[in-house]
């Protein structure tokens, strides 16, 4: 019993450790083990990094592929909802293009890292399966001081292998990737390597803190002009408001301006109100008379 307990027990350790995400590695380089860690590519929070595949003579779609490095896809205003596991997808964006437009490229969490004699590094999503195709992505690293770079598509390829003794339709996805983070750890480039990926915002964040910043600009230029008219230049009632007559101007509202004339008239009139009324009553009622004359 206490054997049967202990080969369950391994056997869940080993599951959940192969469902772990990993951003470190060894390579041996030169003969000798180096250690990477490309954990500042990694976000958690923001967009997912992104490259394009422009249409070709064979493909004449558009496509946009989104990624991300030790981490489950985050969502985006073409993914709002992420399928646990997701690191990697394909969008069509062509546009009227019909039928699904969304397809998965890669599971994060089969992931793994790879490294051939010549030091650069291999990520490989783990594989995933959508209209009896196999599909996977590959980033290869390279060592480069160009900061922490992005993601560049490089191929295509669709074909038939055998997975178990099984012809499987494949499709792999190859991108490039030049990076401080992909060199060696304790070299002078990955030392000088940002800690942190630059999250981003998403689109609609983008628009959300736009709006935010023009309301409060707004409210602040309002705020500032009503107080320096009335205490600068002692304007009081409508002509307290910042720039009303370009407001009355741009709206024609010429009829209206004359009413706000009046209202303030009375406001500062030294006369009673009712004297101050009768005034301005009987200046309309004129008024009105010289137009039925006209």
């Amino acid at each position: 019993m206490s054997r049967i307990v202990l080969i369950v027990l391994a056997a869940s350790l080993s599951c959940c450790a192969a469902t772990q995400y990993t951003c470190t590695t060894k390579a041996i380089v030169n003969g000798e083990e180096v250690d990477y860690d490309l954990s500042p590519l990694q976000r958690t929070n923001g967009t997912n990094w992104q490259a394009e595949e422009k249409p070709t003579a064979d493909d004449r779609d558009d496509y946009l592929y989104e990624m991300n490095i030790c981490h489950d896809l985050l969502p985006s205003p073409d993914l709002m909802e992420v399928p646990p596991g997701w690191g990697m997808v394909q969008h069509i964006k062509t546009p009227n293009h019909t039928g699904d437009s969304v397809f998965p490229n890669g599971n994060a969490k089969l992931a793994s890292w790879k490294s051939l004699q010549d030091g650069d590094l291999r990520y490989e999503f783990g594989e995933v399966t959508k209209n009896s195709f196999s599909r996977r992505g590959t980033i290869v690293f390279f060592c480069s001081d160009n900061g922490l770079g992005e993601p560049v598509f490089v191929s295509e390829y669709r074909g038939t292998i055998k997975i178990d003794g099984v012809p499987t339709a494949v499709a792999e996805y190859l991108f490039v990737w030049n990076s401080c983070a992909a060199c060696a750890v304790g070299s002078d480039i990955r030392n000088a390597c940002p800690d942190i990926a630059y999250q981003g915002y998403s689109g609609k964040q983008v628009v959300n803190i736009l709006l935010l910043s023009l309301f409060v600009f707004s409210a602040a230029c309002f705020f500032i002009g009503f107080i320096y008219k009335r205490l600068v230049q002692g304007a009081r009632g409508i002509e307290q408001v910042p720039m009303i007559d370009l407001f009355l101007l741009c709206c024609d509202c010429r009829s209206t301006e004359l009413e706000y004339r009046d209202l303030a008239s009375i406001q500062t009139d030294p006369r009673s109100p009712g004297e101050a009324n009768a005034a301005v009553f009987s200046d309309y009622d004129d008024d009105m008379v010289d137009a039925e004359e006209r």
